[in-house]
C-alpha cells in the first residue's frame, strides 16, 4: 500500500497532514476497537456535552468551525474605523447601512462623515490587489453568508473580521486625473516584477515629446499617483507576446528599477505601447512573440550550483533581487540581476568569510587588497541560506584542498561592529537623501521640507515631504517638486519601522506611505514637529521636569464558558460591571462555539458601546477568540495594531489549543495581549510548558527577540489548565474552611514558576479566591467527576518594564452557565505621551545626542547553558544605528567579564536627560552554531534610569562632563525563563557627531 506522503500533488505540510490524518482514520475504520470509539459519536453528537478532555479524546470525530465572518471594521475617508459585529445567515451590508445611521442619528460619536452627510449616499467599497471598488448596490441586501461566497470580497476576511470602506462615492479615476499635454497612452494594467510576484493593479502611461525623441513610462497607482518613473533611453531591453498582451520592460542597472511585467486588457492598447516605444512589431503575425537585446545565460549542469533568487541589500538599505549561484569548475561565486544583463563573477580565494546575519541574511566579505564592497543578501528562507551555507562550506572544502589557495579561512562568524557615531558618519547614504541631510524652511509658507524616499511596488522615488503649518496638512511632492498627496494632519497617523530605524509609514484611511527618511534623528524630528502641528496645546506647557504621562486602567478578563448560551442582561452585569471606569478592556475567550459567538459579541458589544466604549482589535481561532475595547476619546492615540495567533493542538494545525496575540501601542507605550488556552490534563505540565514556548514563537515584528522583552506591558492570561495535585476532597475541605494559601504549594504553575521552568519572569497576584474550575454549571456546588481536584486552571500573568500597580485579582463565582468562573485582573499603568522637546530648532544644524558608553559589562550564565562564540547586540528605537559587541570566545565559562574596548558605544537620538531616563535597551546576547548561523539565547532588558539617580537638574551634561552610574544588573531570559544575568556600569554625555574622536 502506497503511504500518503508518497502520493503525488502533496506539495505543503498542510495537504500532506491532511492526508495523512484522512490514511491514518482509514486504517482505524478498520479495527474493531475504533468501531466501537465510533459509536460514541451518535452518543456525545453535541459538543455542549463533553467536558474539555472527552472533547480532546474524540476530537477527530467532531467536525470542525468552518471559517467566516463575524466582525466588519468599517474604515472612513477621514481615517477613522469602527468595527461592527454581524450575524452570517441573518445581517446584510444594508443592516449595517441601517446601523450606521440611527449611530449618526444619536449623534453619540462625533464622525463628519456619519454625522453631517446621508447615509444612503455613502458606499461600501473593498480592496482588490491594490485597487478599492465600490461594492454595487445590489450585493448590498446579499446575507453575509452569500457574499462571502465571492472569493473578491472573501480575500477582505482576516480572522473572521472583514475590512471595508465606506464612504462618498468619488471618482477614483486615475484615467480621468490630470495628464500632460503629450501624453499618448493611460491604461488600466497589471503589473507584476517579472514574474515573481502577483499581477497588482496600476495605471501604465506613456508620454511622448512632439519631436518624438524624448519617451517617458510612468507607472501610477488607481488613484493616479505616480508609483514609478522611467525615461524610455532607460530601457536597455524587453519582451513581448501579442497573444498573451504582455510585455517585459528590462531597465538598464543604473535605473535602480527591476524587470516589470504588463499585461494589457486589449490588443489595441498593446499596439499602441508598442508603436509610442517605437518599435517596429510586426502587426501581421499576431501570435509569433519578439525579443530585442535580450541577454540568455547558459546553465551548465556539470559545473554550476544550484541557483537561488534572493534580493541584495544595497548600501541604502533597498532590497534588489538577484541571482546567485557557486561554480565548482573555476571557483567562482556569481551574482546577477533577473534580466542576466549585470552578470557579476568572484574569484572564491578573493572571499574572506560568509556571515550569517539572523536567520535569513548572509553577508559575503572580501580580502582587504580586493577592494570589492560586501554583498549583504536576503534569502526567501531560513532553509536556502542553509542549502547556501552548505553549498559555500563545500565549496571552500574543495578550495582548500586544491592549489588554488593554501590559508584555511573561517566560513562564518560575526561581524564586529564600529561605534556607531563612527559608522552614522563614515556610511555612504542614498544620493538623494544626501543632498539636504536637515530640512529646508519656508518662513512665507511656514513649511517644512524633508529630503525622502517613497517605497512603491516595483522601485524607490525621491520624494519632498511637506509639513504645512498654516493649513495643518502634509504635502508629497515628487522630485521636481510637484505635488503628489495631501493629507490632513488631524487624520494622519504614524506608524514606526522596528527593522529600519529610518523608516515610517504615514496611515490616513486608505492611503498608506511608506517612507526613508535621511536618518533616525530626521525621522523623529519630522515626527516631533507633526506631533507639535496636531496636538498645539501640548507646545504650550515649556519643557517638563518629567516626560507628561497617561494614566492608564487596564481590565483583563478570561472565561472559558463551555460552550453555554449567550448570558442574559443580569449575567452580563454581573461579569463587566467591574470594568466600569477602565480606560482598556481586553476579553479573552476559550470553548465558545462559533454557533454561540455572534450572540455573546453581539452582547458584549452592545453592552460596552453604551458605556462609550469601541471595539479596536479583534482575532480568533476555532473556538476561541479575543477582542479588545478602548474609550472612544482613547481611539485616535491607539496606532501599528498587531494581530496573530498559533496553534499548538495537533501538528500544531488543530487550533482547539493555542494562543491569540494582539499588540499596539498608546502614544510612546507599547502593549501586549495574549490569550491562551493550553492542554488539558493534571499530567500534562510539560506540554503546557511547551505550548507557551511555541507560542513565544509569534513575532510581531521581525525582531530576533520575544515579545515579552519587545512591548512595555505584557498581559499573559487565559485557561492555563495548570491543576493543584490534591485529592478532591482535601481541596474542598481547605477551600470551604478558607485556608487556601495551603494550597499554593500544590499548585502546578506556581511550582513551574519556582523552578524557573516557565513564566519566572511573570508576576501574578495572589490566589486568595477560590479556584475557577471545575463547578456545577447552574449552582454553587464543585462538581466532582473523575475526581480532579478544584484548581486554579484560569489565570491573569503580566509582566512590565515600566510603573505598574495591581489593583485587583479575583474570579467571580457568581457567573453561572460554565464549569469555569471568569478571572479578572485590574491594572493600573502609565503610557508616555509623545515626545516634542523644546529645543529641537529648525535650523539646528548640529543635533546634539545622548552618548552611552560602557566601563565594564559582565555575563553570568546557567550551568545549564553551554556556549562557546558569543556577541552582544543592542536595540532601541530611539538609537542612530543598532551596535554590535566584537566576537567573544566564552570557551564554555559562565562568568566572564568584558572591559570597555570590547563593548559599542550607544547613541541615543535626543540628549534631553528628561527623556533618556523614561528609555531603555534590550541587550541580545548571540550564539554561533555549528553550522555557521548564529541565535539568540538571552535578553535582558536595561533601563537608562540608573544613570541619573545622582543627577543635578540644575548642572550642565556635555563631552566634558558625564554621569557615572553604579552597578546595574538585569535577568538575561529566554521564553519567559532566567537564563542568567547581566550587570554593568556605564556613564551618559552629551555630544555632537563632529565632537566625536575618529
Amino acid at each position: 500500500m502506497v503511504e500518503p506522503f508518497q502520493e503525488e500533488g502533496v506539495t505543503t505540510t498542510l495537504e500532506f497532514l491532511k492526508k495523512e490524518n484522512a490514511y491514518r482514520r482509514k486504517e482505524r475504520n478498520n479495527t474493531e476497537p475504533h468501531k466501537k470509539l465510533a459509536g460514541l459519536k451518535y452518543e456525545f453528537s453535541k459538543v455542549e456535552d463533553l467536558d474539555e478532555e472527552e472533547y480532546e479524546e474524540r476530537e477527530n470525530l467532531i467536525t470542525k468551525p468552518e471559517s467566516g465572518c463575524q466582525v466588519v471594521s468599517l474604515i472612513f475617508p477621514d481615517g477613522t474605523n469602527t468595527m461592527m459585529i454581524v450575524n452570517e445567515e441573518q445581517d446584510s451590508l444594508s443592516c449595517l447601512r441601517a446601523k450606521l445611521g440611527i449611530r449618526a442619528r444619536e449623534q453619540r460619536r462625533t464622525r463628519s462623515y456619519t454625522t453631517d452627510t446621508n447615509i444612503s449616499f455613502l458606499q461600501f467599497f473593498y480592496e482588490l490587489k491594490g485597487i478599492v471598488q465600490q461594492v454595487p448596490k445590489e450585493m448590498e441586501q446579499l446575507k453575509f453568508k452569500e457574499l462571502l461566497t465571492l472569493e473578491h470580497i472573501k480575500e477582505n476576511v482576516i480572522n473572521e473580521c472583514l475590512v471595508l470602506y465606506f464612504g462618498v462615492n468619488e471618482s477614483r479615476g486615475s484615467l480621468n486625473s490630470e495628464r500632460k499635454g503629450t501624453e499618448t497612452l493611460r491604461e488600466i494594467v497589471e503589473i507584476t516584477l517579472n514574474g515573481i510576484s502577483e499581477f497588482k493593479q496600476q495605471v501604465f502611461a506613456i508620454n511622448k515629446a512632439e519631436d518624438c525623441k524624448k519617451t517617458e513610462i510612468i507607472i501610477l497607482n488607481i488613484d493616479g499617483e505616480q508609483q514609478t518613473y522611467l525615461k524610455g533611453k532607460d530601457l536597455v531591453s524587453l519582451e513581448g507576446n501579442a497573444e498573451e498582451l504582455k510585455i517585459t520592460f528590462t531597465p538598464r542597472q543604473e535605473a535602480d528599477t527591476p524587470s516589470f511585467v504588463v499585461l494589457f486588457k486589449s490588443k489595441e492598447a498593446f499596439n499602441l505601447c508598442l508603436a509610442a516605444i517605437n518599435l517596429n512589431y510586426p502587426s501581421d503575425l499576431p501570435e509569433e512573440a519578439f525579443s530585442l537585446e535580450r541577454y540568455q545565460v547558459a546553465y551548465d549542469s556539470v559545473n554550476d550550483t544550484r541557483h537561488f533568487l534572493v534580493k541584495k541589500i544595497n548600501r541604502y538599505g533597498f532590497k534588489q533581487k538577484r541571482l546567485v549561484w557557486f561554480c565548482k569548475d573555476d571557483f567562482s561565486f556569481h551574482i546577477t540581476n533577473l534580466t542576466l544583463k549585470s552578470h557579476k563573477i568572484h574569484e572564491m580565494r578573493n572571499i574572506s568569510q560568509f556571515i550569517k546575519k539572523g536567520k535569513r541574511k548572509l553577508s559575503i566579505r572580501f580580502e582587504n587588497d580586493s577592494k570589492i564592497r560586501d554583498i549583504l543578501i536576503l534569502f526567501n528562507s531560513a532553509l536556502e541560506l542553509y542549502e547556501f551555507n552548505s553549498l559555500a562550506q563545500n565549496m571552500i572544502h574543495l578550495l582548500n584542498e586544491s592549489q588554488c589557495k593554501t590559508e584555511k579561512f573561517s566560513v562564518v562568524s560575526q561581524e564586529s561592529s564600529e561605534s556607531p557615531t563612527n559608522s552614522a558618519r563614515t556610511s555612504r547614504k542614498y544620493t538623494w537623501l544626501n543632498k539636504q541631510n536637515f530640512p529646508t524652511v519656508s518662513e512665507e509658507s511656514n513649511e517644512l521640507s524633508y529630503n525622502v524616499v517613497q517605497t512603491s511596488f516595483i522601485s524607490h522615488d525621491r520624494r519632498f515631504l511637506i509639513l504645512n503649518g498654516d493649513l495643518k496638512e502634509i504635502k508629497l511632492n515628487n522630485h521636481k517638486n510637484n505635488p503628489i498627496k495631501q493629507i490632513p494632519i488631524q487624520s494622519a497617523k504614524i506608524v514606526f519601522s522596528k527593522e529600519d530605524l529610518r523608516k515610517i509609514k504615514i496611515e490616513s484611511g486608505k492611503d498608506k506611505i511608506e517612507l526613508i527618511f535621511p536618518s533616525v534623528f530626521m525621522k523623529y524630528h519630522f515626527v516631533c514637529n507633526f506631533n507639535k502641528l496636531k496636538y498645539p496645546e501640548r507646545g504650550l506647557l515649556g519643557k517638563p521636569k518629567q516626560l507628561l504621562t497617561i494614566p492608564l486602567k487596564i481590565w483583563v478578563s478570561s472565561w472559558n464558558i463551555g460552550y453555554m448560551d449567550e448570558p442574559n442582561s443580569e449575567e452580563l452585569l454581573r461579569w463587566l460591571e467591574g470594568s466600569e471606569g477602565h480606560d482598556v478592556i481586553a476579553l479573552g475567550f476559550q470553548e465558545c462555539k462559533k454557533s454561540k459567538r455572534v450572540a455573546w459579541l453581539t452582547a458584549l458589544n452592545n453592552y460596552l458601546d453604551s458605556k462609550e466604549y469601541s471595539m479596536i482589535a479583534f482575532i480568533s481561532m476555532w473556538e476561541m477568540f479575543l477582542i479588545i475595547y478602548a474609550r472612544d476619546e482613547l481611539k485616535e492615540k491607539i496606532t501599528d495594531i498587531q494581530k496573530l495567533y498559533k496553534p499548538t493542538g495537533i501538528a500544531h494545525i488543530i487550533g482547539n489549543k493555542g494562543g491569540l496575540v494582539i499588540t499596539f501601542k498608546i502614544e510612546e507605550t507599547s502593549y501586549c495581549f495574549v490569550s491562551c488556552h493550553l492542554a488539558a490534563r493534571e499530567e500534562r505540565v510539560p506540554q503546557r510548558n511547551q505550548n507557551v514556548k511555541d507560542l513565544l514563537s509569534l513575532k510581531p515584528s521581525s525582531l530576533e527577540m520575544d515579545f515579552t522583552v519587545e512591548f512595555d506591558y505584557i498581559f499573559w492570561f487565559g485557561d492555563m489548565n495548570y491543576r493543584v495535585e490534591e485529592n478532591y476532597d482535601l481541596t474542598v475541605e481547605m477551600c470551604a474552611t478558607n485556608q487556601i494559601s495551603t494550597l499554593w504549594d500544590k499548585d502546578q504553575l506556581i511550582r513551574q514558576r519556582n523552578e524557573n521552568c516557565i513564566f519566572s519572569q511573570f508576576f501574578e497576584g495572589n490566589l486568595n479566591f477560590c479556584p475557577s474550575y471545575r463547578w456545577s454549571r447552574l449552582v454553587d456546588e464543585w462538581s466532582n467527576k473523575r475526581n480532579q481536584a478544584p484548581s486554579w486552571t484560569d489565570r491573569i500573568m503580566y509582566k512590565t518594564h515600566r510603573q505598574i500597580e495591581l489593583l485587583q485579582y479575583t474570579a467571580l463565582h457568581k457567573c453561572y452557565g460554565s464549569d469555569h468562573k471568569p478571572i479578572t485582573g485590574s491594572f493600573a499603568t502609565q503610557a508616555l505621551q509623545w515626545y516634542m522637546p523644546e529645543y529641537l530648532s529648525i535650523s539646528q544644524q548640529d543635533p546634539q545626542y545622548g552618548i552611552v558608553e560602557f566601563n565594564w559589562l559582565q555575563i553570568e550564565l546557567d550551568d545549564s547553558l553551554h556556549t562557546s562564540m558569543i556577541q552582544l547586540s543592542f536595540y532601541s528605537p530611539f538609537i542612530l544605528c543598532i551596535p554590535y559587541s566584537t566576537k567573544i570566545d566564552a570557551g564554555n565559562e559562565k562568568k566572564f567579564r568584558l572591559e570597555a574596548k570590547l563593548l559599542p558605544t550607544i547613541t541615543i537620538v535626543f540628549a534631553d536627560e528628561t527623556f533618556v531616563r523614561e528609555q531603555r535597551v534590550v541587550a541580545l546576547l548571540w550564539q554561533f552554531t555549528e553550522n555557521g548561523g548564529q541565535e539568540v539565547i538571552g535578553q535582558a532588558s536595561l533601563q537608562f534610569q540608573g544613570l541619573f539617580h545622582d543627577y543635578d537638574s540644575n548642572s550642565t551634561i556635555d563631552s566634558s562632563a558625564s554621569l557615572n552610574s553604579s552597578e546595574i544588573s538585569a535577568y538575561l531570559e529566554f521564553q519567559t525563563r532566567r537564563i542568567g544575568q547581566i550587570k554593568a556600569s556605564w556613564k551618559y554625555y552629551v555630544s555632537t557627531i563632529k565632537d566625536q574622536p575618529n
